[in-house]
């Protein structure tokens, strides 16, 4: 079964909304789903912002990029000697 049967499908059995979840094969044809869900009128949410900013309804989580940088502090903590066990803290954004 193709996306667009999948949302046929959906429709069919009386779907009035889409929760898209975190999933890599739905990222992946993010563009794809988001089309279909438009031509449809069919509510979408989805877990990340990025989904959004291609022309997604709604998300409701935290960017993707965001995560990516919080995860390269932590990396680079950890390669300058700091234990992974330790509570890492972190400062509220405009604070010095």
């Amino acid at each position: 079964m193709n996306r667009r049967d999948s949302i046929a499908a959906w429709l069919l059995l009386g779907a009035d909304a889409v929760v898209v979840l975190p999933d890599p094969v739905l990222f992946t044809a993010r563009k794809q789903v988001v089309e279909l869900a438009t031509r449809y009128l069919l509510p979408s949410v989805y877990h990340a912002r990025e989904v959004v900013e291609i022309g997604g309804f709604l998300s409701y989580g935290a960017s993707l990029a965001d995560q990516f940088r919080r995860a390269a502090v932590y990396v680079d903590r950890i390669l300058k000697g700091a234990r992974p066990g330790d509570r890492m803290k972190r400062r509220a954004k405009g604070k010095a």
